[in-house]
């Protein structure tokens, strides 16, 4: 498996995540999990403001901070996912949803990154004093069970 690094997104990041986004949206992806809305958002600086927003949000009953970051590969640095952190998980998020999100780009998908990835953001959310933590994902995406599982993950309903 190759070795990943995680950054949170700066603007010197634009073209390899422009270029993720491109991939993810060709690929016919309706959404690019983790990434802080990026499908949403055809100007940069505009999803730039929004990672800054969920970065700084106040974790209330109805929103929670978050923090977004970019998977690199470290042999080539080249962009393979997103996964996002959230502090806590507020009121939407407890029917759908959880304290991590996820994706890996279309071309890159079963080679161990999200795995990789889940097991870095891990470390970080025990470092922000989560003893638990929740992660959804669509019942067909074995591969997203899968990747849970592998880090330890337990099945709790469906």
């Amino acid at each position: 498996m190759n070795e990943i690094y995680l950054v949170a997104p700066e603007y010197y990041h634009e073209e390899p995540v422009q270029e993720y986004r491109k991939e993810c949206l060709d690929a016919g992806e309706m959404r690019i999990n983790g990434s802080c809305g990026l499908h949403h958002y055809e100007k940069y600086e505009e999803w730039m403001a929004n990672v800054e927003r969920s970065r700084n949000t106040p974790i209330t009953e109805k929103t929670t901070r978050a923090d977004s970051y970019l998977a690199f590969r470290a042999e080539d640095d080249r962009l393979v996912g997103t996964i996002q952190l959230r502090h806590t998980i507020p009121e939407p998020l407890k029917i759908c949803g959880g304290h991590i999100g996820y994706e890996v780009r279309p071309s890159e998908r079963r080679k161990g990154y999200a795995t990789a990835m889940l097991k870095e953001v891990l470390k970080m959310a025990k470092q922000l004093g989560l003893t638990e933590v929740r992660i959804d994902c669509d019942k067909e995406n074995a591969a997203s069970r899968n990747t849970i599982l592998a880090c330890g993950g337990e099945f709790d309903k469906e």
